[in-house]
């Protein structure tokens, strides 16, 4: 059996190993010095040259699974250029889904390849079904989008643009060379991600909608990510008193979960003043959404799609 096997040898004997030999190199380094037969700049080379020798040995040396545990607590990593802050997907995976789960598409990426596939047809929905230039549920004529477009024109954030980046920029085989901890993190975080994206651009898209009509929109809860709730008020000096609590809720079924609880969130913490009313928006052709000639006057709460909240709110700039 040779005499250094990484079945033989635990992290404290390599390390106890290497340590050693390297006393011996930078002793032998030091001597040469002292007797002029080597220079200090050549000291210098010889010695980072060393470090990185003993380095490399402890690598060969010592068992996978415990090479692995030693960098169970890194923070980043970055391949094909792009850094990656591994601490931002353990985040990301504590999230609630914002979605209900889509028939179409499966649940959950075991793979990084499932995943980006996974991210390009969401953002695709949205492209033909959500953010189209004519939102005529009859009349859809998609649109064109990128990540890049998508946090230009304000319906991503700049660190959602750059998850959604890491997330397509990544090359599957320098992913396998990320420690499993690490892999099984970002999957989960980039899950989670992947998970509530149409939710984020639909929420921005609703908000946009609002203030290109002349209202202010402004977050009812900044801290927390996962209610989208609006306020929308008017600009107009004379009709200050017009505030809405609008909820953009990303769900196509009639007796949602999602839809239920933003409707009790409205009920019991209610933002409007004045005229203004409680309003979910559903994305176009949402079955959740109230026939125009069924829906309830106020102060009861109306369901309806982005391309009918103008009809019913008006503009609010007069």
């Amino acid at each position: 059996m040779p005499l250094l096997s990484r079945a033989r040898l635990t992290p404290n004997v390599s390390v106890r190993v290497c340590a050693a030999l390297g006393v011996l190199a930078t002793g032998a380094i030091a001597y040469f010095v002292a007797t002029d037969r080597l220079k200090a700049d050549q000291a210098g080379v010889l010695c980072a040259a060393v470090l990185m020798s003993l380095i490399l040995m402890t690598i060969v040396v010592m068992p996978a699974h415990r090479l692995s545990g030693i960098f169970r607590h890194v923070k980043s990593f970055k391949m094909a250029g792009i850094g990656v802050e591994i601490e931002a997907y353990g985040e990301l995976a504590k999230l609630r889904t914002s979605e209900e789960p889509d028939a179409e598409l499966p649940q959950h990426s075991d793979t990084l390849l499932d995943l980006k596939v996974r991210l390009e047809a969401k953002l695709t929905y949205l492209a033909k079904h959500v953010l189209c230039t004519d939102a005529d549920p009859q009349h859809l004529i998609p649109t064109f989008l990128t990540v890049g477009s998508l946090s230009y024109d304000g319906f991503l954030t700049r660190e959602q643009a750059k998850r959604a980046y890491e997330i397509l920029g990544m090359r599957d085989n320098e992913f396998q060379g990320v420690p499993a901890g690490e892999r099984a993190l970002f999957l989960a975080g980039g899950n989670k991600f992947v998970d509530t994206v149409r939710a984020e651009v639909f929420g921005s898209f609703v908000r946009i909608l609002a203030e290109n009509a002349g209202w202010d929109a402004r977050r009812v809860y900044p801290a927390d990510d996962q209610r989208r709730d609006l306020l929308i008020e008017s600009r107009s000096a004379a009709d200050t008193l017009d505030i809405h609590h609008v909820v953009p809720v990303f769900s196509y079924r009639r007796n949602s979960a999602l839809i239920e609880g933003a409707r009790q969130r409205i009920l019991k913490s209610p933002q409007t003043a004045g005229e203004g009313r409680g309003v979910i928006v559903v994305p176009p052709r949402s079955k959740a959404a109230d026939a125009p000639e069924r829906r309830a006057e106020p102060p009861a709460i109306a369901v309806v799609t982005s391309d009918h909240i103008l009809n019913l709110l008006g503009a609010g700039d007069g």
